[in-house]
């Protein structure tokens, strides 16, 4: 990815990030959050007020994610290939 269009994604989740803590007053500072942006290019871009272990949690999330979605794809290709 251009450094260039990196350096927008940034400033704009900075922003998001600051607009977000705003909104929530006083609780947004202690509310865990990401705001992340995933490039084609698999780059990814986040900002966020979490620790690695939050971060750890976010990822087992995901996978759990990927997983439930990748069953449901085989499901619906069997359906399709017994029609």
């Amino acid at each position: 990815m251009p450094r260039s269009v990196r350096a927008l994604i940034e400033q704009a989740l900075t922003a998001a990030d600051a607009a977000l803590r705003h909104k929530l007053g006083p609780c947004g500072e202690k509310l865990p959050h990401v705001t992340m942006v995933l490039m084609r290019d698999g780059t990814v871009v986040m900002r966020g007020n979490c620790g690695t272990e939050s971060l750890a949690e976010f990822s087992e999330a995901l996978q759990k994610i990927e997983q439930a979605h990748g069953r449901q794809e085989q499901t619906e290709l069997k359906k399709q290939r017994s029609r």
